[in-house]
């Protein structure tokens, strides 16, 4: 989604439950599923837990994977929170309207392997255009480097970022260990938003 600036901090986390639940993923639970990377050549150095998406990028009735049933009981509580922080920190009056009818359209764990990169792209599609996307820091390194636009960052765990996915963005990892953010996607119906192309798009 487009907004003002690259990054808007939503808040931060205590996230060492899910750190913990994270660093005990198989390599088996890693690969299971693979059409993200190979669909897309830009992800072709990572590797991806499936919790709530969709192959078709459909923007509403999102398919719930085995994995979030799996770990609902620490991921509940975060989205509760990614919900209430929404109601305060957005700006506008019709987000806060309607952010009581606001829905995760996307979710999953996403490793970058180490010595791995994401090429500059920027996101396309509606539902992509019209989500909020949101980046969660689970593991990482200081290696690691997000940019969006011309601002570059190094997340901390626990740290939740918007990032603006219609500027150009790129992630190196030039660190030893994988480096695991948690991605959400969230949807504010009847929210108005300004696309980079100049087109209003409604949620």
């Amino acid at each position: 989604m487009n907004f003002d600036g690259d990054f808007k901090k939503i808040g931060v986390y205590d996230v060492s439950d899910i750190q913990e639940r994270v660093k005990s993923f198989t390599e088996e639970e890693w690969l299971k599923e693979s059409w993200r990377r190979e669909k897309f050549e830009i992800h072709r150095s990572t590797q991806s837990i499936y919790l709530l998406i969709d192959e078709d990028g459909r923007h509403t009735d999102p398919t719930e994977r085995p994995a979030l049933a799996e770990n609902l009981d620490i991921l509940q509580p975060l989205l509760d929170y990614v919900r209430r922080q929404f109601g305060q920190a957005i700006d506008s009056p019709e987000s806060n309207e309607n952010n009581s009818s606001g829905y995760f359209v996307r979710m999953l764990f996403v490793k970058l392997l180490p010595g791995g990169s994401i090429p500059p792209h920027f996101d396309t599609g509606r539902s992509m255009r019209t989500s909020h996307r949101i980046h969660l820091a689970l593991v990482t390194n200081d290696g690691v480097k997000f940019t969006v636009g011309d601002t570059t960052k190094y997340l901390l765990p626990g740290e939740l970022w918007e990032i603006n996915n219609r500027h150009r963005h790129t992630v190196t990892n030039n660190g030893t260990e994988g480096r695991v953010h948690m991605i959400l996607d969230f949807v504010l119906p009847g929210e108005k938003i300004a696309d980079v192309t100049g087109d209003i798009l409604e949620c």
